[in-house]
């Protein structure tokens, strides 16, 4: 059995060409098999993305991350676009 392998920064683009694709029965059941896994992928970054963020956030009285303006106020955006750089590799 050959093996694929992909990059998690490319799940997303893949999912929304395969839901672009036309097919029937076994192929379409199969397909949407695939995107459910690729979607597994997309969540499980995205939740990694935010974990990093937080990590690098600066923190209030309480060890919270502070947010302004809806956006976790980062101390070393170099550090963490590293890391996320990184995260996408995978």
């Amino acid at each position: 059995m050959k093996k694929i392998v992909f990059k998690k920064e490319e799940a997303q683009p893949l999912m929304n060409f395969l839901a672009k694709v036309e097919l029937k029965n076994k192929n379409s059941r199969l397909r949407n098999k695939l995107n459910k896994k690729f979607g597994e992928v997309v969540t499980e970054l995205d939740e990694d993305r935010v974990a990093l963020c937080k990590e690098h956030a600066e923190k209030d009285g309480n060890g919270e991350p502070v947010v302004v303006d809806g956006e976790y106020k980062i101390l070393d955006i170099s550090s963490l676009n590293e890391q996320i750089v990184e995260l996408f590799a995978e």
